[in-house]
């Protein structure tokens, strides 16, 4: 029934969108902005005029724009101080936007005005490579043009074509080969917070493509940007209010091929798990009281209180799995508020959803240094939703003042039915089976209020922003049953559950958790542009306040033996949908019992203030400066519980100064040369300070935090040569070394058996290492034009991108850890990516094919007595059509995966010989032997085909 309400909702929406049709302009736009040549400024108050027509002056971004009849326009550009610019020959179409670039260059003193003529094609440009061309930062990116040409619907998968990034787990980010917690990310300007309860990252499967605008990775450290990064910073960008009317609509369907049409398992669910939200269904009774009075409680209470419990223990089987499901509707426009056209309102409103199943066989085991503790089969099943919102407003009052209002929300919903069959293969051993229902979700919401001034009067530009984000991270009810019996035993022994009177979480355990984090930042700076020496300056300073709030809570509940003399252990071999049924709750049988300890649960805030100031100075016409100092004043409290009870309070202030200088060498109006130097650091996030430990049903791990860590500082250097040979093409080739004071590092702390080895963090004092090279290239074919006869080749563009790193951290003095040196966790030897597009014009069709391999990393730490866990490459593939039908309508058949290639972790053993061997003998040989190593993990993917049809207006 779930589908058939989702496909509901669609035709409610669908039936608004062609209702809604007539936002359609038939007018061309002309659509610009002005820019300084020297220091890519926008140029505020430039006039802009058309012969015949009412001259428009430009707004506080320097854009402007016109709705003027079919024809070919000539446009002459005004602006104090600056050579006045005539474009010829600029061809407008009907109901089709041009868009300009207009970079005005200065007027030397004591000269008569200068007019310059152009044509248009040497000012039409690629929005994003002329933002990245024109950045004080080193910076990739991939814009909205881009990723709809990709199978991508999401963030994560947008995110890894970008220039050494990649993706660890399908959600967390790795950039430059530097783990997702020496990373930021800022939506709109504004600093996320963790989405997950136990760690420090940011899953970015949350955001839907279809709501933005560009994303763009900042590589650099400037004094205007946070200071807490090493890797990048991932700026996403939603989709701005438009300059011209726009509807858009996309509905899809997706078909895997180990999934769709099969049968899959599952379990009773709420009505709103389509939308990633659970409806009560899996919370606790009311009637459940706190965690003290259970504990305290009497028996016979705790055995009436079980009995409030819902039976949702039952695994149900067979279900038909129905195909994928997508949908997307967009659509902005500006109405002017006067004859004049001063002022104007902007509105954009977006509506994004997705539901997505994948059924995944999984082959688990682990070791120790006896040989191999276990081994499991999974069959496991997801259902993941995907639902985003978006409204943004923008005010312009004059061309000199803007307010925006940005609205973004988003929930992730992921529901999972694990069955394990497998055996304990140490000592005794015996044969299991166990099935876990988890069901997560994550909502989201970011409001950001923001103004733009420059005053006419003064040659100020001041703008200031607020904002809040709140997220939330809910587990109601991760429950797990396990059965058992001899590994000798004859088939017609059936299994007997393990449930004994202690809680535990794989023997009809129940573990629910709530985190929420609420960010209020608010930050202004005032910009003042200058001439100097004939060249333009310019000062920028800074201030900004944040103040980050998270509470965590979790209660570890389950149902034990009520009575040991009395029990009827006939009640042990009932199946998962009657062993815990109501009747089943007396001294005979079963009761409810809670294990929740103190530090279950902890409180932590915050507080960030900074302070900056920041020069940009063209030195000379070709070589500019930008320099200044970042003033960071963090306060970090967190309190909790460790394991015995007794109180962890933390209190840490920090004092950082950070400065950053940069040099960027015009060589030409196309190439750039990059030296850039900087400090950075990395604090300890909350999660990692908690002591509470959280156990992992799907990998075996027990994450654990470390109330003893401090923050890391980094070095940053980087040198970087980029080349735009068109508006459309770029080669760039880039170094960087980065040093790490202190750096965090996960590290595992083995155990005796499974579920037993811990996932902590360390300060390494030793510090650490990391250096690479990147390359990209995108080109398009046209100068085979001349040489093959070949008029077509301009429409087909090949890219390329490429970074080789590696790093060094030294762990000798870790207890416990390999000694020696080791690469950092979580980073490749290598990211690769690669595409090639042909677009054939005439008939309206596209083609396009996507490579994407990560080299292999250590995905967990090792120790003496456990190996590192790696991760092997995997090769991505994806192709992708695309066809117009009509001059609004496209369809596309996207194929992703097509190898489908099994993602392996494993423990590289082929020259480990004992714990007591030299460090070079005890890495392997750096490739996975299926023979030799240990196989940690093995995860099964399937082919994805999915069919879309897209109309815009």
């Amino acid at each position: 029934m779930k589908i058939f309400r989702c496909y509901f909702l669609l035709l409610i929406f669908f039936s608004i969108f062609c209702w809604s049709q007539k936002l359609i302009a038939q007018n061309a736009i002309l659509y610009g902005v002005v820019l300084d040549s020297l220091s890519q400024e926008p140029l505020i108050g430039a006039t802009v005029q058309i012969e015949g027509k009412e001259g428009k002056v430009t707004d506080i971004e320097g854009k402007f724009q016109f709705s003027l009849l079919p024809g070919n326009y000539t446009i002459e550009v005004r602006y104090i101080g600056y050579q006045t610019l005539l474009l010829q020959n600029i061809f407008l179409e009907s109901g089709k936007t041009q868009q300009l670039s207009i970079l005005m260059r200065p007027q030397s003193i004591g000269l008569e005005e200068v007019v310059v003529i152009a044509n248009i094609e040497k000012f039409t440009v690629s929005a994003l490579l002329t933002m990245q061309k024109n950045s004080p930062n080193i910076e990739d990116g991939i814009s909205l043009e881009t990723i709809s040409k990709t199978p991508d619907r999401n963030v994560s998968q947008a995110i890894k074509r970008v220039s050494g990034v990649s993706i660890q787990e399908g959600r967390f980010a790795i950039i430059r080969g530097l783990a997702d917690r020496y990373n930021n990310a800022l939506l709109n300007n504004l600093l996320l917070p963790s989405s997950e309860a136990d760690r420090k990252v940011f899953a970015f499967d949350i955001f839907p493509t279809a709501l933005l605008d560009n994303l763009v990775v900042l590589k650099t450290a400037t004094p205007n940007l946070p200071g807490e990064f090493a890797g990048g910073i991932i700026q996403i960008q939603t989709r701005s209010v438009p300059d011209t009317p726009f509807l858009e609509f996309s509905l899809g369907t997706s078909f895997n091929t180990i999934t769709t049409f099969q049968k899959h398992n599952s379990y009773i669910g709420g009505k709103w798990d389509f939308i990633g939200l659970d409806d009560g269904i899996r919370a606790l009774p009311p009637s459940i009281p706190t965690t003290a009075e259970l504990i305290k409680a009497e028996r016979s209470q705790r055995i009436e209180w079980a009995k409030q419990i819902p039976n949702h223990w039952k695994m149900i089987e067979g279900n038909f799995t129905y195909p994928g499901l997508s949908f997307q509707l967009t659509a902005g426009k500006r109405y002017a508020l006067d004859r004049g056209r001063k002022y104007s309102l902007g509105l954009l409103g977006a509506f994004t959803y997705s539901l997505q199943y994948n059924l995944r066989p999984t082959q688990r085991a682990d070791f120790d240094t006896d040989g191999k503790i276990n081994n499991y089969n999974d069959v496991q099943f997801f259902q993941n939703t995907l639902t985003g919102g978006l409204l943004n407003l923008t005010l312009d009052l004059t061309a000199q003042h803007r307010i925006t209002w940005q609205n973004l929300f988003t929930i992730r919903g992921q529901d999972q039915t694990i069955a394990r069959s497998g055996a304990v293969v140490k000592g005794t051993g015996s044969l299991r089976k166990s099935n876990a229902f988890i069901f997560q979700s994550t909502p989201m919401y970011s409001m950001q209020l923001s103004s733009e001034h420059a005053p006419k009067l003064i040659p100020f530009k001041f703008h200031w922003e607020a904002g809040i984000t709140h997220i939330a991270v809910n587990i109601p009810n991760y429950r797990n049953l396990l059965y058992v019996k001899a590994p000798d035993a004859p088939d017609t022994i059936p299994y007997r559950a393990e449930v004994s009177t202690n809680v535990d979480l794989d023997q009809g355990g129940m573990f629910y958790s709530h985190a929420q984090e609420v960010q209020y930042s608010v930050s202004c700076a005032l910009h003042y542009p200058f001439i100097m020496a004939n060249l333009p300056q310019n000062i920028q300073l800074g201030i900004g306040y944040q103040n980050k709030q998270r509470s965590f809570s979790a209660r570890i509940l389950g149902f034990v033996i009520a009575r040991t003399s009395t029990f009827d252990y006939n009640l042990l071999f009932l199946p998962p949908s009657s062993i815990f049924a109501t009747e089943n709750f007396s001294d005979k049988g079963f009761a409810l019992r809670e294990n929740t300890n103190l530090q279950d649960k902890y409180d932590a805030s915050g507080k960030l203030q900074s302070y900056y100031f920041m020069n940009t100075n063209a030195i000379t016409s070709k070589l500019k400066a930008i320099w200044g100092l970042r003033l960071e004043i963090f306060r970090q409290k967190l309190n909790s519980f460790d394991k015995t009870d007794a109180p962890v309070i933390i209190d840490t202030t920090y004092y950082d100064y950070l400065p950053s200088l940069s040099f960027i060498y015009s060589a030409s109006s196309k190439a750039n040369f990059r030296l850039g130097v900087s400090q950075t650091v990395s604090r300890p996030e909350f999660r990692e300070l908690a002591p509470f430990a959280f156990y992992d049903f799907t990998t075996n791990f027990v994450v654990l935090g470390n109330p003893a860590l401090y923050r890391t500082r980094i070095w940053n250097f980087d040198v970087r040569f980029e080349y735009y040979p068109t508006v459309s093409e770029i080669f760039s080739f880039s170094l960087f070394y980065k040093r790490f004071e202190n750096p965090i590092e996960q590290v595992i702390q083995f155990g005796t058996g499974a579920g037993s080895t811990n996932i902590t963090f360390s300060n390494i004092k030793a510090g650490a290492d990391n250096r690479g090279i990147e390359v990209e290239a995108r080109k398009n074919f046209g100068f085979l034009a001349s040489w093959l006869g070949w008029k077509k080749a301009e429409y087909l563009v090949t890219s390329f991108n490429c970074a080789l790193i590696y790093s060094t951290i030294d762990v000798a003095e870790v207890p416990g850890t390999i000694p020696g040196v080791r690469p950092l966790q979580g980073q490749s030897a290598y990211i690769f990516n690669a595409s090639l597009q042909y677009t054939f014009p005439n008939v309206g069709l596209s083609l396009a094919t996507f490579l994407n391999q990560v080299g292999r990393r250590i995905a967990q730490v090792g120790t003496q007595e456990y190996p590192h866990v790696w991760e092997n490459p995997r090769l991505l593939w994806d192709f992708q059509i695309g066809k117009k039908i009509h001059k609004h309508w496209e369809v596309k058949l996207t194929c992703s995966d097509l190898l489908a290639q099994d993602l392996l972790f494993y423990q590289d053993m082929d020259n480990f010989q004992s714990i007591r061997e030299p460090y070079h003998n005890r890495h392997g040989n750096g490739r996975f032997n299926e023979e030799k190593d240990n196989v940690i993990q093995r995860l099964r993917f399937g082919q994805v085909l999915s069919f879309s049809i897209h109309a815009k207006w």
